[in-house]
C-alpha cells in the first residue's frame, strides 16, 4: 500500500542500493510465454474489431462538403450583402467543412479504398513528397478503421537484414533509419495506441462529434485492455518475484474482481482533464461578449493558465499509465492507489523512471526485432520448403495472395512472382498480377484464404510479443521504483489468502433425551389415566420407621405402598 512513502534518495556505499536495472534484461523470457502471447492476440483482435465497428458507423453518418452547398447556403444569409461576401463566406466555410472532413477521413475513413479528393487535400497540404505519407497520398485513411494484419509497421526486417548484407552504404543507411523509425515505435505500440486519440483530441480540426468518437475509441481501448493488460501483468509479477501461483485461470480471477478498479485507474486522470477542459469552455462564455469580454480576458486569465498547467501536468503523468495496471496486480489494492502509486513515482523519481524507461525501450527494440526476424523466417522457410519440390506453375506464392501487409510479410511471402507486391500490398506488375488472378479457381482461393489464415495465426503472436514484452517490462519498471521509492523489496507482493471451506458432515439425527425418573412426590391429577405397574419380581423390603407423611391434597395421592397412584 501506499501509506509511507519517502523522498527519492541518493543511496551512499555504506546503504543498501536498490535493485539493479540490469533486471530488465531478464524480461525477454518472460514474455515469450505462449499464455501471455495468446492473451495478447485476443487483445488486440477485440481492440481493432472495436475500433473498426466505431469508425465505420462514425464515418458512415458524415458527408462529404461541397462548395456549392455552401453557396446556395450563403445566398439566405441576410448579414451578406455583395455578392463577394457571400462567395468570401462560403469558401470560409467549405475550407473549415474540408478540414474536418479531412480529420474524419483520416482517423475512421477506408483503408481499402482511396479517396481522390482526400488525396487532393493532403498533398496540396504536404507539397514535399519526402515528408509524406504514402497511403494517405494515395487517398487511403482510416487509421482506426485498420485490421491489425494491414497496418503499416515499416518494411519486413528479414529483408532489411539482407540491405545490410549485400545493400549499398545509401541503402544501409536508410536501413538504420527505417529501424528507428518503426521498429522503437513498436515496442511501445500499447502506449501509442492510448494516447494517440488523446492527441487528436487536441487537434484544431476536431469538433464536438470528432472529439466524441475519439472518446468512444479511447473508452473501448481501455474497457480491452483494463482486462488483458491487468491479467498479464498479474502473472508477470509470480514471474519475476519467484512466487508460487499466478496461472492463467488465477490471474483471471483476480483481475475480475477488481475489474473497475483496473478500468478506473486511467479514466479518472482523463475525466479529471475533461474537467478542466469544461472550465475553460466556460470561463469562454463571458469572452464572447463583445467589450465586456476583453475586460474579463485581461483580468482573469490566470485561471485558464492554471487550467492549462493542470491538464499538462496530468498529461505528462499519464506517461505512468501502465504502473497503474501492475499497482493494482502486485498491490491488490484499489485504484486511488492506483493513480497516486503511478503519478507520485513519474514526479518523485522521474530520472529514474526515464532512465529504466530508455532500457526497457532501447532492450526491446532489440528483442522485437529478433523475434519478428524469427516469425519472417518461419513463414518464409515453410513456404521456400514446398517451394522446392519442381512443381512447374504450381509454385506456393499464389497461396499468399491473402497474407498480412503488415511488416512487408505479403511482400515476403510473394516475392519473385506475378502475384508480387510491395511493402504497401501494391502489384509490383498490376496486369500480370490481375490476369494471374484471372486463373484462380475456387479451390484456389480457397486454398489462398486458409494457408493465409495461419499464417495470419502465427503473425498476431509475433505482434503479440511486443505487447506482451511492453507489460511485463512496465511490471518489472514498477518493481524497480517502489523499490527506489519507497524502499519495498521486489518479491513483496499481495496474495490472496482463500479460507478453506468447512468439511461436509453426514446430518445427524436428534435422538430425544431420557425422561428423569421423578424422586420425590407427584402430582397427579386425579382425572389423568393411571398405568398399572408390572409386579416387581422380589418383594420390596420394608420401610424403615418415618414420620407420618403430610396430608395430601385432594385430587392427588402420594406414592409409597408399592402400588400405582390412585388404585
Amino acid at each position: 500500500m501506499a501509506d509511507d512513502r519517502g523522498q527519492a534518495r541518493d543511496y551512499p556505499a555504506w546503504r543498501p542500493k536498490p535493485a539493479s536495472w540490469t533486471k530488465l534484461f531478464g524480461t525477454f523470457w518472460y514474455a515469450l510465454d505462449f499464455r501471455k502471447l495468446l492473451l495478447v492476440a485476443l487483445g488486440i483482435l477485440f481492440t481493432s474489431l472495436g475500433w473498426w465497428l466505431i469508425s465505420w458507423i462514425f464515418y458512415g453518418c458524415w458527408s462529404e462538403p461541397r462548395l456549392d452547398e455552401y453557396q446556395r447556403e450563403s445566398k439566405e444569409q441576410s448579414k451578406l450583402k455583395t455578392e463577394e461576401e457571400r462567395d468570401s463566406w462560403a469558401r470560409t466555410e467549405y475550407a473549415r467543412a474540408m478540414d474536418r472532413w479531412a480529420l474524419v477521413h483520416e482517423l475512421a475513413g477506408s483503408s481499402t479504398t482511396p479517396n481522390g479528393r482526400f488525396a487532393a487535400y493532403y498533398n496540396e497540404r504536404h507539397p514535399e513528397s519526402a515528408g509524406r505519407n504514402v497511403r494517405m497520398s494515395e487517398g487511403y485513411g482510416g487509421k482506426y478503421r485498420t485490421l491489425p494484419w494491414s497496418e503499416n509497421r515499416g518494411p519486413n526486417p528479414f529483408l532489411m537484414t539482407r540491405t545490410l548484407v549485400s545493400g549499398s552504404g545509401p541503402e544501409r543507411r536508410e536501413v538504420l533509419g527505417q529501424f528507428t523509425a518503426y521498429q522503437l515505435p513498436n515496442v511501445v505500440e500499447p502506449l501509442l495506441k492510448f494516447l494517440g486519440p488523446v492527441y487528436y483530441f487536441f487537434d484544431p480540426r476536431a469538433d464536438f462529434w470528432i472529439h466524441l468518437y475519439l472518446v468512444l475509441l479511447v473508452l473501448w481501448f481501455l474497457v480491452v485492455w483494463a482486462f488483458f493488460g491487468g491479467v498479464i501483468t498479474r502473472m508477470t509479477v509470480f514471474q519475476l518475484t519467484g512466487k508460487e501461483g499466478g496461472g492463467v485461470f488465477e490471474s483471471i480471477a483476480f483481475v475480475r474482481r477488481r475489474y473497475f478498479a483496473y478500468l478506473l485507474s486511467p479514466i479518472i486522470p482523463l475525466a479529471l482533464i475533461g474537467f478542466f477542459v469544461l472550465l475553460c469552455f466556460l470561463f469562454g462564455l463571458l469572452h464572447w461578449i463583445p467589450g465586456f469580454g476583453d475586460i474579463w480576458d485581461g483580468i482573469f486569465w490566470i485561471l485558464p493558465l492554471l487550467a492549462g498547467v493542470a491538464i499538462t501536468l496530468l498529461l505528462i503523468g499519464m506517461f505512468g499509465y501502465p504502473m497503474m495496471y501492475t499497482t493494482l496486480s502486485v498491490e491488490g489494492s484499489d485504484t486511488f492507489d492506483a493513480m497516486s502509486r503511478s503519478y507520485n513515482y513519474v514526479y518523485e523519481s522521474p530520472w529514474h523512471y526515464l532512465w529504466y524507461s530508455l532500457v526497457a525501450l532501447a532492450y526491446g527494440a532489440v528483442v522485437v526485432l529478433f523475434v519478428i526476424i524469427v516469425g519472417s523466417l518461419t513463414a518464409y522457410f515453410a513456404k521456400w520448403g514446398v517451394k522446392q519440390f519442381p512443381s512447374g506453375d504450381r509454385s506456393p506464392e499464389f497461396l499468399f495472395i491473402y497474407a498480412p501487409e503488415s511488416l512487408g510479410w505479403q511482400r515476403l511471402l510473394t516475392e519473385g512472382s506475378a502475384v508480387a507486391v510491395d511493402d504497401y500490398g501494391r502489384p509490383l506488375d498490376p496486369d500480370a498480377y490481375y490476369n494471374y488472378l484471372s486463373t484462380y479457381w475456387i479451390t484456389n482461393k480457397i486454398g489462398a484464404f486458409l494457408c493465409s489464415f495461419w499464417v495470419t495465426v502465427l503473425f498476431m503472436f509475433v505482434i503479440g510479443f511486443s505487447y506482451s514484452y511492453f507489460w511485463t517490462a512496465a511490471t518489472q519498471i514498477y518493481l524497480l521504483m517502489r523499490k527506489r521509492v519507497d524502499e519495498t523489496e521486489m518479491d513483496e507482493v499481495y496474495i490472496e489468502e482463500e479460507l478453506p471451506e468447512a468439511p461436509v458432515s453426514p446430518p445427524v439425527t436428534p435422538t430425544p433425551a431420557p425422561t428423569p425418573t421423578p424422586t420425590g412426590p407427584v402430582s397427579v391429577p386425579v382425572d389423568a389415566p393411571t398405568l398399572r405397574q408390572p409386579e416387581p419380581s422380589a418383594p420390596a423390603p420394608a420401610p424403615s420407621p418415618s414420620p407420618s407423611p403430610p396430608e395430601s391434597t385432594p385430587g392427588s395421592e402420594t406414592p409409597g405402598d408399592g402400588k400405582p397412584p390412585g388404585t
